[in-house]
C-alpha cells in the first residue's frame, strides 16, 4: 500500500510540461573537451554552456532565458593524423570546427596549407561561440529509437568575451 502524502491534484489541472528546448543558435562558451582514441584516429566531444546573453533571446518567438548555464555536448568530430592519398579533406571539419572554436592553427606555407595539430582542452576552454543546437536521434542499447540534444556546429562569436577560470569552475545553477 502507498503511503499517504497528503496531496491532492484536480484533474482538471493544465500540463505545463518542461520547458523544450527550440533549435537554433545559441551564445555559449566551451567548458570541456572529451577526446577518444579509436583505430588510430580520434574523435573530439566539446562540451557548451549557454551564455548569460541567451536571457535576452527569443528564439521563433519562445523565450529561451531558461536556457542560460545549460550545457550541451557535440557530436563527434573525428581528426585521422594519417589519411590515406586522397583522403586529407576528411580532417577539414575538424579543422573548421576548432578554427571557430578559437583554437589557432599555424600555417604550413605561404599557399594557404595549415599545420594540423591535435587540439587540447587549454587551446579552447572558456572561449566564446554560437552553438548551433538541434535534435539528433540515435538507437540505444536495447535497441530502442530515441531523441537528444546536441550542438552539431559552432560558429565564431567575434565580440563574445571568454569565461575566466572562476566562470568555468562556478557550478551551474540547476
Amino acid at each position: 500500500m502507498m503511503k499517504p502524502t497528503g496531496l491532492e491534484l484536480d484533474a482538471n489541472t493544465p500540463d505545463k510540461g518542461s520547458q523544450k528546448v527550440i533549435p537554433g543558435v545559441y551564445p555559449a562558451h566551451i567548458t570541456n573537451l572529451r577526446t577518444h582514441e579509436y583505430n588510430g584516429s580520434y574523435v573530439f566531444n566539446t562540451s557548451i554552456r549557454i551564455a548569460d546573453e541567451a536571457k535576452k533571446m527569443d528564439i521563433d518567438g519562445h523565450d529561451i532565458s531558461w536556457m542560460t548555464g545549460r550545457e550541451y555536448v557535440s557530436k563527434g568530430v573525428w581528426l585521422n593524423p594519417n589519411p590515406a592519398e586522397g583522403q586529407e579533406w576528411k580532417n577539414k571539419r575538424y579543422l573548421e570546427w576548432f578554427t571557430n572554436c578559437g583554437a589557432d592553427f599555424e600555417s604550413a606555407d605561404t599557399n594557404g596549407n595549415i599545420k594540423v595539430g591535435q587540439v587540447e582542452e587549454g587551446d579552447i576552454l572558456g572561449n566564446p561561440v554560437f552553438a548551433k543546437l538541434g535534435n539528433a536521434k540515435y538507437t540505444d542499447r536495447e535497441g530502442i529509437e530515441k531523441e537528444k540534444i546536441e550542438v552539431s556546429a559552432v560558429l565564431p562569436w567575434e565580440d563574445g568575451k571568454p569565461l575566466s577560470e572562476d566562470e568555468l569552475g562556478s557550478d551551474v545553477p540547476f
